[in-house]
């Protein structure tokens, strides 16, 4: 399974890099088949978001999304 992260707009500091694999990781004990995860951090303005795309076998794609405004 790879693991790929990327941000947008901002820089990722190598702390939540790891943090964010350890956590995408672990999805593999809920589905098995997961054979590459992309999560993208996105800055734009005072909002962050964060979206996670999970390929598995057959072509099955998974997204899920959050957004948040910074305080």
């Amino acid at each position: 399974m790879q693991i790929s992260i990327t941000g947008r707009h901002l820089e990722i500091s190598e702390a939540v890099k790891e943090y964010t694999r350890d956590k995408a990781g672990k999805l593999v004990r809920y589905y098995d088949r997961i054979e590459r995860i992309e999560v993208i951090f996105d800055q734009i303005s005072n909002q962050q978001r964060v979206e996670m795309v999970v390929r598995a076998d057959h072509r099955n794609t998974f997204v899920a999304q959050v957004d948040a405004k910074d305080s």
